[in-house]
C-alpha cells in the first residue's frame, strides 16, 4: 500500500507577540535635553584667564543657574541690574533679594503678572527710583517688537560694574532643562559696555505694576 503523507497544518496567527523575557524594556528618553548628552565634560564650566580677567563658559542648564547665583552671591556684588526677557526663576530671584538692590528690565509679557512671580519681585529692594521690575515692548502678534536681551550686570557698593553674564539662558526654571549657553565675564570694561545698554533700555521702559 502506498504511504499516506500527512500534511502539517499551517500555524495559525493568533495575533500574540512573543517577547523575549530576558530583553529589558527601553527607558523613555528624558524630557531634559541636557540629560541626553553622554559627554560628562559638558557639565563642567570652561574658564579662560586673560591676565586678571576671567571668562567662564557654560552649557549645562543647572550649571548655568548655579553660576548666576554664585556671581550674585559674591561679597563684592552689592547691586544687580540687567535686561532679562523672562524672569521667573525663584532661586535666582531669591539670591537677588539678599542684595542691597536690583533693577531688571523684562519684555512685556503675562509672565510678569503671575502672583508667585510678583511676590518674588516684591522681595527685591529697588536699586533705582522707578521700581525693581520694568517692562518694555511694542505691538502684537507678528508685528510685536520684543526686548530679547538676557544679560545681568553685577555692581559694587559704589555702583561700578564688575562682572556681566550673557547668553541664551532665560531666567526661568524650565530653562534649566533646555540646551543653553552662558558666558560669565569678570571684566570691568565688558561689564561697563553692558551697563550702558541697560541704561538705554531702562530709559525706554516703564515700571511694572505690582499687585
Amino acid at each position: 500500500m502506498p504511504k499516506v503523507i500527512k500534511k502539517k497544518k499551517p500555524k495559525q496567527n493568533t495575533g500574540m507577540v512573543h517577547r523575549n523575557p530576558d530583553k529589558k524594556k527601553a527607558r523613555p528618553l528624558s524630557r531634559n535635553l541636557n540629560q541626553r548628552m553622554s559627554d560628562e565634560s559638558r557639565k563642567s564650566q570652561n574658564v579662560f584667564t586673560r591676565g586678571r580677567k576671567k571668562i567662564h563658559i557654560l552649557f549645562d542648564g543647572v550649571g548655568i543657574q548655579r553660576a548666576i547665583i554664585r556671581m550674585i552671591n559674591k561679597k563684592e556684588t552689592c547691586f544687580v541690574v540687567g535686561c532679562i526677557a523672562w524672569l521667573s526663576n525663584k532661586q535666582i530671584l531669591g539670591a537677588m533679594a539678599k542684595k542691597k538692590g536690583g533693577c531688571i528690565v523684562c519684555t512685556k509679557d503675562r509672565l510678569t503678572k503671575g502672583a508667585r512671580n510678583q511676590a518674588a519681585y516684591k522681595a527685591i529692594r529697588p536699586a533705582y527710583p522707578g521700581g525693581v521690575i520694568r517692562v518694555v515692548g511694542e505691538g502684537k502678534g507678528w508685528h510685536k517688537s520684543l526686548m530679547h536681551h538676557k544679560f545681568l550686570v553685577g555692581l559694587d557698593n559704589s555702583g561700578k560694574p564688575i562682572w556681566v553674564t550673557n547668553g541664551s539662558f532665560n531666567f526661568t526654571t524650565s530653562a534649566t532643562s533646555n540646551l543653553e549657553n552662558l558666558m560669565v565675564m569678570e571684566d570691568e570694561d565688558v561689564a561697563e559696555c553692558y551697563f550702558q545698554e541697560f541704561k538705554r533700555v531702562h530709559a525706554l521702559s516703564s515700571p511694572l505694576k505690582l499687585k
